[in-house]
């Protein structure tokens, strides 16, 4: 069988749905697995165990109107197609007659996105095949894990605290100098080299936090963590003691790497949106010193 998966929207929506992934490719076992998705979100799949292929939205016609000929061809070449594109569905389903349109979570919804694909999935597949994974999980290649080594070879005179102070939007993001304070504390009472992940829109708010933390005029060994492929930037989060950051895709990112999460929420519901991993802890709304506790039960404890 040759299944593909249709998968629109952001860093977060692409994690979440990676569960999703896994378990129907270790359910359905198909013999061609192909993505549909963003471009930048493409590399998380683009590796041994996950997507045979993987193509980027724009290059298909699904965001056309009409939809062009040549994208029902291409669906032509699949025996299962599980779409969460929300245009087009009724067009797609006469086209292809083994398609499914799944809708994305209802406005106000009150449980986790990761639970509502899953109750989809079980839907369409029954519940009795493969346990579903309870968190993302990101797969490197050697090359991954070489490049992120490199770029932390200069850090190792202290553990690392990766900081992303970015967001979706300026609602989403804790107050620029609690991740100052954050920073310095880290630096001064545990010891740690600070990273600020910057992101390709992210340099101004990154220049931010960092004069916030220069202003206090307190010794902090402060860089920059520039990565646009995400895979990479998951292996180097992997290598790294803790991770601070909003209600954004990078958070859901470092939590699915393994990596020590703390992740802050202002207008967002954690109950629905909260990342997934083995090590996470949430904060509402915290003041510096409140998100310094959670810190340190993260640190403290490894969990």
């Amino acid at each position: 069988m040759r299944l593909l998966w249709i998968q629109p929207g952001g860093i977060g929506d692409f994690i979440v749905a990676m569960p999703g992934m896994a378990w129907v490719k270790q359910g359905l076992k198909p013999k061609w697995f192909e993505v549909w998705g963003e471009s930048h979100n493409l590399p998380l799949v683009q590796v041994p165990g996950y997507a045979d292929h993987a193509v980027a939205l724009a290059e298909t016609g699904i965001d056309r109107y009409p939809m062009p000929e040549a994208f029902f061809e291409r669906l032509r070449e699949f025996d299962l197609v599980l779409s969460w594109w929300g245009a087009g569905a009724a067009a797609l389903a006469r086209r292809h007659p083994n398609s499914y349109f799944l809708k994305a979570l209802p406005p106000g919804a009150s449980f986790h996105v990761q639970d509502f694909k899953r109750n989809q999935l079980e839907g369409l597949f029954g519940p009795n095949g493969p346990d579903f994974p309870p968190f993302p999980k990101i797969l490197w290649t050697l090359e991954d894990l070489r490049i992120a080594e490199q770029r932390l070879a200069s850090e190792q005179s202290g553990a690392v605290v990766v900081i992303h102070p970015s967001a979706s939007g300026n609602e989403k993001r804790w107050p620029d100098a609690n991740f100052a304070a954050l920073a310095v504390r880290l630096a001064q009472e545990r010891e740690m080299q600070i990273l600020l992940a910057e992101g390709p829109q992210d340099r101004s708010i990154c220049d931010e936090v960092a004069n916030l933390i220069a202003a206090r005029k307190v010794k902090v060994e402060l860089g920059r963590l520039k990565l646009e492929n995400l895979r990479q930037l998951s292996a180097v989060l992997s290598l790294c003691a803790l991770y601070v950051g909003n209600d954004s895709g990078i958070t859901h990112l470092a939590a699915a790497s393994e990596t020590p999460t703390l992740a802050i929420f202002t207008v967002t519901n954690p109950k629905v949106w909260a990342p997934r991993g083995p090590s996470v802890r949430v904060c509402v709304n915290p003041t510096v010193d409140e998100a310094w506790a959670r810190l340190c039960e993260l640190s403290d404890h490894g969990a």
